[in-house]
């Protein structure tokens, strides 16, 4: 009876035949590796999102250009680059008209040896209305007049050229001047009686000590 029962149990089905243990663990491993880098890449992109968001919002996407401080300077550059020497020179310049009485809204005179009226263009630059540079000799009154048809239209208009000697020059139109720039000279009795004849000549009587020397 034992034997009769047992051969009439129905053979099990290649088809359900459960697979191996390690295999289940391989597949299971697998599975885990796909959905940790799915869950990853997910992840990563919300963070991505998430900065670009705070960063329209805050307008701190991307690095934004380094602000020049010597902006002001480059247009009275005598190359194509500043050097540390040129720089130096140019912001003494800069500050000390800057800081000038009379200048913001003034009429002003200049009185220097260089080629290019740079201490004028400061002024204007600075506020004042109206330049007159003063140039004794006729070729280098030229060449400055040369130098203002060259540059900006602004600087045209405002910026006249008087070709004299600072002793003997009157502006023209009746004006009078609010502040004189003066170069630095060596002759201090030359300075002096050159001063004196252009504040009795062309400056204003209350802006008599509105002198820059620079």
């Amino acid at each position: 009876l034992f034997f009769g029962e047992a051969s009439l149990q129905r053979p099990v089905s290649p088809s359900v035949v459960q697979p191996p243990a390690m295999s289940l663990v391989r597949a299971d491993r697998r599975s885990s590796r796909v959905s940790s880098t799915a869950a990853s890449r997910r992840g990563s992109t919300r963070r991505s999102s998430a900065v670009t968001a705070v960063s329209r919002a805050t307008g701190t996407r991307g690095v934004g250009p380094k602000k020049d401080p010597y902006k002001h300077l480059r247009e009275f550059a005598t190359g194509a680059i500043l050097d540390e020497a040129e720089v130096v020179t140019l912001q003494t310049l800069w500050e000390r008209i800057a800081c000038g009485p009379g200048v913001a809204g003034g009429v002003g005179i200049e009185i220097s040896t260089t080629w290019d009226p740079y201490r004028s263009k400061m002024a204007i630059r600075n506020g004042a209305k109206m330049m007159f540079v003063v140039v004794p000799v006729p070729r280098r009154a030229q060449a400055v007049r040369d130098v203002l048809v060259a540059g900006s239209a602004e600087y045209q208009r405002i910026i006249e050229v008087i070709e004299g000697y600072p002793s003997r020059i009157v502006l023209p139109r009746g004006l009078k001047a609010d502040f004189l720039i003066m170069e630095p000279t060596t002759d201090v009795e030359c300075f002096r009686m050159l001063l004196v004849d252009l504040r009795d000549r062309n400056m204003k009587r209350e802006a008599g000590n509105n002198l820059i020397i620079c």
